[in-house]
């Protein structure tokens, strides 16, 4: 009986060592398990926090890229602003430019207007002027050839006579027409017959002084 409660004690003894060595071994496990998963839990906590710096960088990120492209539009939009400005400041300084050539012209043209407005008022008197002595030289030259053609006494002496014979008295002491020198001017436009009239009174009233006539003729012209 003692042996076999001896057995039966070893084979107690031997369960209980054998469960301890279990329990030493699940506690091992455990605690390997437990610092595994703390070590897991560490990492977790890493990474999420990783997740998060990663999260807030590309929403800075994000910011960052719609600022940008907000400055972007705005630099496109100034850019364009800017050739649109420059486009109206070249337009602006051509017709500045196109403003200033016709201002030169038009005063170049005044200048010539001024210019020519002094010449013709200069000609005008010039004209005036020539004119003036013109009539004085024909009123000389005309007062001078009557002169010499009268001087001579022949044009008047000649035409009287036949004046007197082809007129007779009507009455007693009626006086004879004198042989005074009468000096007349015809004139008229060039061409109307002046020469052609005086040429044929000559020939109806005194045909003798012609010749004469035909000489000095040039200077009734």
């Amino acid at each position: 009986q003692l042996k076999q409660e001896a057995k039966e004690v070893g084979a107690l003894m031997a369960k209980n060592q054998k469960a301890q060595e279990q329990a030493a071994e699940l506690r091992k496990k455990t605690e390997e398990m437990e610092a595994v998963q703390l070590q897991l839990m560490s990492e977790k906590k890493s990474l999420l926090a990783r997740i998060k710096q990663l999260e807030d960088a590309m929403q800075e990120m994000q910011q960052q890229m719609d600022a940008a492209k907000q400055q972007a539009v705005e630099a496109a939009k100034l850019a364009a602003d800017a050739a649109q400005a420059q486009a109206n400041s070249e337009a602006i300084e051509s017709l500045k430019k196109s403003l200033e050539e016709r201002d030169a012209e038009v005063a170049a043209v005044r200048a010539e207007m001024e210019k020519a407005k002094e010449f013709s008022e200069q000609q005008r008197e010039e004209l005036k002027g020539a004119e003036a002595r013109y009539q004085q030289l024909l009123k000389s030259t005309a007062m001078q050839s009557m002169a010499n053609l009268g001087g001579s006494g022949q044009f008047n002496a000649t035409a009287a006579p036949q004046r007197q014979s082809s007129v007779a008295p009507t009455r007693a002491g009626a006086k004879i027409a004198s042989n005074r020198n009468v000096f007349i001017q015809i004139v008229g436009c060039q061409g109307v017959g002046k020469t052609s009239m005086l040429e044929g009174l000559i020939k109806d009233h005194d045909p003798t002084q012609l010749q004469k006539f035909h000489e000095v003729g040039p200077l009734f012209m």
